[in-house]
């Protein structure tokens, strides 16, 4: 185990150490996130394209989203808000496609999406009412008085601002990728690209949160 930055008990006094987990444990609790929602869904479009063009692609995607969505109720589980982020993006992609038969379309939707919901994390700046704070539940469990503090807030805060800019980029980014590539390296490229992206910002938030708060509260990690 390791304590950032003093042993509870002096400086804190009595004050309960607040416990994190390594960037191996968090990479750990989402790589099933990760699988579910982003690798075999892309599988399954890959698979479905080569046989059966847009349409089967689509099902096939869309199918095994909903799967993973319904088979963590049944079994009592939280779902992810990410998961049912992508599943309301895909569902929209799914029908505007199928209504143009347009895999341009497809593609252009997430990538629109990304973009909104990097000014979607401005927005809630601006309101005071950070998005970071609601998807840091799928990636830590933290005591529900923890969020009531100002330091923490403050945290919440700016680091909703830097995953703005990094939705925003990805977006700008993606839709380069999605003029100039076929559609099936499009989809292999632009999703290894958000999956490298987003675990970095994710490994850097938690690494920032770590130091924001150790400084008011002990902090206990890997444990």
């Amino acid at each position: 185990m390791q304590t950032e930055p003093i042993e509870a008990g002096s400086e804190f006094g009595d004050v309960e150490p607040v416990r994190l987990p390594s960037l191996g444990q968090a990479a750990w609790r989402a790589a099933p996130h990760v699988v579910d929602g982003v690798l075999l869904p892309l599988a399954l479009f890959l698979v479905g394209y080569r046989i059966g063009g847009l349409g089967l692609a689509m099902a096939g995607g869309l199918g095994w989203s909903g799967f993973a969505i319904i088979r963590r109720i049944a079994k009592s589980r939280r779902v992810p808000a990410m998961a049912i982020l992508g599943m309301a993006m895909l569902i929209v992609r799914s029908a505007l496609a199928l209504m143009t038969g347009s895999a341009f379309l497809y593609f252009l939707q997430p990538t629109i999406g990304t973009a909104v919901v990097g000014l979607a994390f401005l927005l809630s700046v601006a309101a005071g009412r950070p998005l970071a704070r609601r998807f840091a539940g799928d990636f830590v469990t933290l005591p529900s008085e923890l969020f009531l503090a100002p330091y923490v807030h403050r945290f919440f805060i700016r680091n909703s601002m830097m995953w703005a800019l990094i939705g925003l980029l990805n977006a700008a980014i993606a839709y380069c990728l999605l003029i100039t590539l076929a559609t099936t390296t499009f989809a292999v490229t632009q999703t290894l690209w958000s999956i490298v992206v987003t675990v970095l910002a994710v490994g850097i938030s938690m690494l920032w949160f770590r130091n924001s708060i150790c400084r008011y509260r002990p902090v206990t990690v890997g444990v």
